[in-house]
């Protein structure tokens, strides 16, 4: 039976000093959590609603609706979709296959996207999760694998999306979080982070070899901002994902 989703965002802050892979994981992981707002704590001037449509526009190049293989089109969808950010740049990190076990549906290394932080929000995190869709089969998994939802072969080493909301760097739309540390987890999973088969699974029907190991991408990504990226001294921090598609 077709499952469906509608487009969703939800933001969390949770404010720690010591910070561990373990912590993190819970954290993310369950995204069932009720919505907790930090605006008021951080500039009694931000509307209660900012945070939470700060993900509406946060909007990526391109379809991301996914199921099946679609998506990950680096085609122009709209004014705000096809401008790059102003100001900082986030960076692509990949990771190696000797910090994780994780892969991309293809067996390509998965990664994120890092915007540096500074000044007062050197300390300050917002990690977003990409979303896109999920893959249902063996030949829908396979077709993904050929798109940047299912393969990191072709992302760009800057990020073209665009960061608007609560991620702007713009100080005058968003003062409460313009300099804060932003990080794009990719997803390249089919499954939203949550696979974690060790195995390479050869399909018959497409005679490709595909890795579900979401999860390991995930903590992969975590691991790596406490060990590298200073992580682990953060000071307050928010969670978000963007769902989209079928």
């Amino acid at each position: 039976m077709a499952r469906s989703h509608h487009e969703s965002s939800r933001v969390r802050r949770c404010p720690y000093r010591k910070a561990s892979l373990l912590s993190l994981a819970l954290i993310l992981a369950p995204f069932a959590l009720s919505l907790v707002l930090a605006s008021a704590s951080v500039n009694p001037a931000l509307p209660r609603s900012l945070l939470a449509s700060a993900l509406e526009n946060f909007k990526p190049r391109g379809d991301l609706s996914g199921s099946g293989g679609g998506g990950g089109s680096s085609s122009k969808s709209g004014a705000g979709a096809a401008s790059v950010i102003d100001g900082p740049v986030a960076r692509l990190h990949m990771l190696s296959k000797d910090q994780t076990r994780g892969r991309c549906l293809d067996g390509s290394m998965p990664g994120y996207y890092l915007r540096e932080g500074y000044g007062t929000g050197a300390n300050k995190w917002i990690l977003f999760l990409e979303g896109g869709g999920w893959c249902f089969s063996p030949r829908q998994c396979a077709n993904r694998a050929k798109t940047d939802l299912g393969s990191s072969i072709n992302w760009p080493s800057v990020s073209d999306v665009h960061f608007g909301g609560v991620a702007s760097a713009d100080a005058g739309i968003n003062p409460g979080f313009y300099n804060w540390n932003v990080v794009l987890v990719k997803y390249c999973d089919g499954s939203s982070f949550t696979g974690g088969s060790g195995r390479k699974n050869k399909t018959e029907e497409t005679g490709k070899t595909l890795y579900y190991r979401g999860h390991w991408n995930l903590n992969g990504v975590l691991q790596d901002l406490l060990e590298t990226k200073n992580l682990n001294h953060g000071q307050e921090v928010l969670v978000g994902d963007v769902a989209r598609g079928q």
